[in-house]
Parts: C-alpha cells; structure tokens; sequence
C-alpha cells in the first residue's frame, strides 16, 4: 500500500475507532475534553485537505480521467455539493498563491474558516491582497472567524472604492475639452 493510502487507512482507522468507543461512563468533563480534542482534529485535517487539493488541481490531476474542471470533479466523485466544491478549489488556489496564508494555515496559526473567509473576499481583488497579507493574518490571528468575517468585508469595500475610484479617473483622463472661438466669434 503506497503512503497515501497508508495515511490515510490509517486516518479512517482511528475514526472508526473514536466512533465506536463505549462513553456510556464518561462525566461532562471528559465529553467537553473529547469535542475539543476532536474538533482540533478536524480544523489540522481541514488544513491537510485545502493544502493537497491546491496540490491536486495545480498538477490538474483531475483532469487525467476526463473531468472538466477540479469542481466538476470533487462535486462527482466526492460528497460534495458542487457550491461546496467550489469553495474549497478557490480556499486552495488561494492558500497556494499565496506563501504567507499557507504557512499561517499549516502552523495552525490561522484556521481553515479563515483561509476560506479571506479567499471569498479576495475573488476578483486578488491583485491587492498580497500587499494587505501580513495585516489580514494578523486580523486572522486575533479574531473569530465571525469577527474575521466583518474585517474581510471592509477590506473588500475598501478595494471595490479604490477600483471604482481608479476606473473614474482613467474615464476622465480620456476626456479632453477644446474651446476655440468659431468664425462667427462665438
């Protein structure tokens, strides 16, 4: 068995096993401890999965069995729906563009609800982020993904008014005015 399908054997393995453990006894404390514990868990596989999709669909090897698309793909042969796969190819060609976002993500420093917060904010402003990344992952850093959230949604404002602000004033320096005095004097 190759090592992917080790790592992964055994990722499914231990799945099982957690759904199978006997917590008939178990106090509150030790259920909070497991959900924590679990929903750790899932946040570094969450962080594994953005990262090899990126991978996946920058070798385009969703293409070698005919597919289309990387969506089109995730969404036929995953259990996804294809909104769902959809974000999650944007979280990874985000996370791959950029090295700073990647590493805050694979140190845990940020989670994947962020990464895909500020991949959402960054589609069609792509050109601005990387000179905003430091200051948007510490935003990350220090806050929720809620609060995160309205954060990114200004950002965006603000990169929507500079863009409209750049397009009204290249339609104005296209413009040209000449007055001269006609013939007839006017």
């Amino acid at each position: 068995m190759s090592s992917v399908g080790s790592s992964a054997h055994c990722l499914r393995e231990a799945v099982q096993a957690a759904a199978v453990a006997d917590r008939s006894g178990w106090s509150g404390a030790a259920r909070s401890a497991e959900v924590t514990e679990l929903l750790a868990a899932q946040e570094r596989l969450n962080a594994l999965v953005i990262a090899v999709v990126g991978a996946w669909d920058a070798d385009q090897a969703w293409a070698l069995d005919g597919a289309l698309s990387p969506v089109a793909w995730l969404a036929h042969r995953c259990p996804l729906t294809r909104q769902d796969a959809s974000t999650l190819v944007r979280t990874a060609r985000h996370v791959a563009a950029h090295e700073q976002t990647a590493k805050a993500l694979d140190a845990g420093d940020i989670s994947a609800a962020h990464v895909e917060i500020a991949a959402q904010a960054a589609k069609h402003r792509e050109d601005h982020y990387p000179e905003h990344e430091d200051v948007i992952l510490d935003a990350a850093r220090e806050l929720s993904p809620s609060g995160f959230r309205q954060v990114m949604e200004h950002w965006r404002g603000c990169c929507d008014a500079v863009a409209d602000h750049q397009d009204a004033r290249d339609q104005v320096e296209g413009n040209s005015l000449d007055v001269t005095k006609t013939f007839g004097g006017v």
